[in-house]
């Protein structure tokens, strides 16, 4: 008898706080807006590139997609090659572990310190004279380069630069141009409105002069500013005349802006975790060590480590990092795509996100780095329908490995996921239970009464442990396998509910830090919806971003060093450069300073960011060799 008064007065409780959360002044979106089903399920197909993919919870219980599920090939477990210690161009041999790095803290706070340690390790004798036992203690970028007869080490030299112009001045260690007094936007104006360009609403431009603010707002300077408000008054008769008169006004305060000053401080979970995360769940995992023989007779020998390594170079400056989008050949009509990352959720960027009455996170504010004045759903994390349909499709249904960024807040940390299960709770008593005796009609006594979707008629609470593989120090092993990998799992539990139509379809949900109420005692435990995802699409090896270098003389004798003119077509690739210019469809701004006011402002800007490749010919000769 007194479990039943208790649990009426848990359900009033439950009422009063979902009236309660009604009438606070929470943002117009998730989650206290519910989304639009079919959106869901639209994002759902799109990620998974899956037209029928599964979204009903009755036909993932029927084809055993709801219990414990893996990829078809376990992901491989490497790091993420810290920026701070270099990258690639780190010799990780006798890397002392966390206790080395507290008593010698320079070795994991500066950069600066082991900026220089690398760069005088460049300069202080002749790798070729050291010893094999000393050789096969090389940082991987460090053997790439003995290996093709470079004792320049351009692609470890390139590394190092890239670790100091980030850790100097930021992103603006790639600027190509600054343009502080702008002047085209009514270019740029013409261009959007002749090519069908739309604005944030999807509507295109009715003609240029439609065109031009958002023109101005993407490439205008201080003189299109200025040139905007002229024409706006009606003073002149055309933008171009306004512009004249803008740059007169520009002209005389264009010397007291400055680039925003940016610190030399290095995140120490910076480095190359998207390359080596999606790498892992897409390429075969390198098995044993194996040794090559240099020119001067001794052996330069390659541990997994050092292949992984490489691999993740490759891919962390592949184009494939980039969003796909597709396009039409114009020359051969064949459907192609640029890009080949499929990204779901946004990143969140502020540091300290309120939460809500439940102890969720949510978003009060604009992010600090969205391009849109609008409150979005980023520290949120992804919705959880899209997440559990997501895993149900790809590692479930599909075998396949995708991408976590599991914190929110600022910093990332991506990983590859490899496997999940999950069981059931009625989520008005969070009682475990079966599915069929979990799934609850919607009711005031629901928590989430307010935020449902107008189409669920039921919920069902879901506890799932979400599997993916950490990353650890780099190890130099002769041999591995999947064992390895699975070892090196960490696991994270998650709770949401599902909202259910008639019919079983998913149509939303909610994220829940506890399975009932407020968190109370477990203080968040359960808050750990992932920030963002993303996967790698189906179709990688189609998008040119893995073909080969063509027409060199081939590389047969695998126990000696590869042909001279490898090298060659190894500088181009070590030189690649991604072009955030105008010319490439960029609206890149950067923030400038006044020096007097202190008030700032976003100008027009381009970059030409170093992204050096190791030539893939030797990348996957190696990885041949490493599995052999």
């Amino acid at each position: 008898m007194q479990k039943t008064v208790f649990l009426v007065i848990s359900m009033i409780t439950l009422s009063a706080v979902a009236e309660e959360a009604a009438r606070k002044p929470y943002p117009k979106i998730y989650p206290f807006v519910p989304v639009n089903s079919q959106e869901l399920l639209n994002d759902v197909k799109r990620v998974s590139e899956d037209p029928q993919a599964e979204t009903n919870i009755y036909s993932m219980y029927a084809k055993g997609l709801l219990k414990e599920k893996e990829t078809q090939n376990t992901p491989w477990v490497s790091t993420y090659w810290p920026l701070n210690k270099g990258g690639i161009a780190d010799p990780y041999k006798g890397n002392s572990g966390v206790l080395g790095d507290i008593v010698r803290p320079r070795k994991i706070l500066s950069w600066e310190h082991n900026y220089n340690r690398l760069k005088y390790r460049r300069g202080r004798q002749n790798m070729m004279d050291w010893s094999e036992g000393a050789l096969a203690g090389l940082a991987p970028s460090e053997k790439y380069d003995l290996l093709l007869g470079d004792m320049t080490f351009d692609l470890t030299n390139r590394q190092l630069d890239y670790m100091y112009k980030w850790g100097s001045k930021k992103q603006f260690g790639f600027l190509s141009n600054v343009n502080i007094m702008g002047g085209g936007a009514y270019e740029y104006a013409q261009l959007m409105f002749e090519n069908g360009f739309t604005d944030e609403s999807g509507n295109k431009y009715s003609s240029i002069e439609d065109a031009l603010p958002d023109a101005v707002k993407l490439r205008g300077g201080i003189a299109d500013e200025y040139a905007l408000k002229y024409y706006r008054r009606g003073n002149v008769a055309s933008f171009q005349d306004a512009l004249a008169m803008g740059f007169k006004e520009a002209a005389k305060v264009k010397d007291n802006y400055v680039l925003e000053e940016k610190n030399n401080l290095m995140a120490l979970w910076e480095g190359i975790c998207n390359g080596w995360s999606t790498a892992a769940g897409v390429i075969p995992r390198p098995l044993h060590s194996f040794s090559i023989k240099l020119p001067n007779g001794k052996d330069l020998k390659f541990y997994p480590e050092d292949v992984k390594a490489l691999i993740s170079q490759y891919w962390f400056n592949s184009l494939i990092q980039n969003s796909k989008s597709e396009y039409t050949d114009q020359v051969s009509g064949e459907e192609k795509f640029n890009g080949g990352t499929l990204m779901q959720g946004l990143r969140c960027n502020n540091k300290s996100p309120k939460k809500d009455e439940w102890g969720r996170f949510y978003d009060s504010e604009p992010d600090p780095y969205s391009k849109t004045n609008e409150i979005e759903p980023r520290c949120v994390g992804v919705h959880p329908a899209i997440w559990h349909m997501a895993l149900i499709n790809i590692i479930g249904k599909q075998g396949r490995s995708f991408i976590v960024e599991r914190k929110i807040k600022a910093a990332v940390d991506n990983h590859p996921m490899s496997d999940y299960k999950m069981s059931f709770f009625n989520p008005y008593t969070g009682d475990d239970g079966h599915l069929s005796s979990s799934i609850k009609e919607i009711n005031r006594d629901d928590q989430f009464y307010k935020f449902r979707n107008k189409n669920a008629k039921y919920i069902v609470g879901v506890s799932t442990t979400m599997a993916y593989i950490d990353w650890i120090r780099p190890v130099r092993l002769n041999n591995e396998s999947s064992d390895y990998d699975k070892n090196n799992r960490e696991f994270v539990d998650m709770m949401y509910d599902l909202e259910l139509d008639a019919n079983g379809e998913i149509v939303g949900g909610q994220w829940r830090a506890a399975k009932t109420g407020k968190t109370f005692l477990n203080f968040g435990k359960g808050r750990k919806q992932p920030d963002f995802f993303w996967v790698i699409t189906k179709d990688w090896k189609k998008s040119g971003y893995f073909d080969e270098i063509q027409g060199l003389p081939q590389w047969t004798d695998t126990t000696t060093t590869p042909p001279k003119e490898w090298l060659a077509a190894a500088k181009v690739a070590h030189s690649f450069k991604y072009n955030k210019t105008h010319a490439y469809g960029w609206n890149e701004k950067c923030k400038v300073i006044n020096k007097v006011t202190g008030a700032s402002r976003e100008v027009p800007c381009e970059y030409k960011e170093d992204k050096p490749q190791p030539l893939l010919n030797v990348v996957n000769k190696l990885l041949e060799l490493s599995r052999q």
